[in-house]
């Protein structure tokens, strides 16, 4: 294995951690609040039915302390990443002024959002121009032949399941390292 594949191989959990907490970062937007009023707020807070039903899995998306023990593997020390929790990620994905952000591990998820999020807008701008309504990432340009109903069960099965990998790894005593092992063999 050359130099470079044994330093991406050494850093295998901080780098797919990061990939978890780039999918789980807009979890909000899985809420039918969101969908209902895109501007609600809710793409930047761990929904209520999550913190109210899901307890372990709210924890887990608000401690750093097992994160940032895994993402501070990076060796990047520009990154601020030991004080970093999933919640991090949710609550600034969106912040207007980077600079608003002490660690630069969630300024870089916070970049990278806005660039995927501008370029995905100004595609739909250029190509979809007639688009009105309600915006979904789920055909070519968006667009649905009706509104999509996200039922909360379905959101709630999402959830269980997130929260049962979590209690899976507490009843082993398996760290953080380990929850992203097993959210990926799934």
């Amino acid at each position: 294995m050359t130099h470079n594949l044994k330093t991406l191989a050494d850093k295998r959990n901080a780098l797919l951690l990061a990939e978890i907490a780039a999918w789980l970062h807009m979890l909000g937007k899985f809420h039918e609040g969101f969908l209902n009023n895109p501007q609600s707020g809710v793409d930047i807070q761990i929904p209520s039915d999550l913190t109210e039903s899901f307890t372990e899995l709210d924890r887990l998306l608000r401690d750093p302390s097992w994160s940032g023990l895994i993402w501070s593997q990076l060796g990047i020390s520009e990154f601020q990443s030991s004080s970093v929790s999933f919640f991090d990620f949710i609550e600034k994905h969106r912040e207007q002024e980077p600079k608003k952000i002490a660690q630069g591990l969630v300024r870089l998820m916070n970049d990278a959002h806005g660039r995927g999020s501008g370029i995905e807008k100004g595609v739909l701008s250029r190509f979809a121009t007639s688009q009105s309504g309600k915006v979904y990432l789920s055909t070519a340009f968006g667009t649905e032949r009706s509104d999509i109903d996200l039922k909360q069960t379905e959101r709630h099965k999402f959830y269980d399941y997130l929260q049962k990998i979590s209690n899976n790894c507490q009843i082993q005593r398996l760290t953080g390292k380990n929850f992203v092992r097993i959210l990926y063999m799934k």
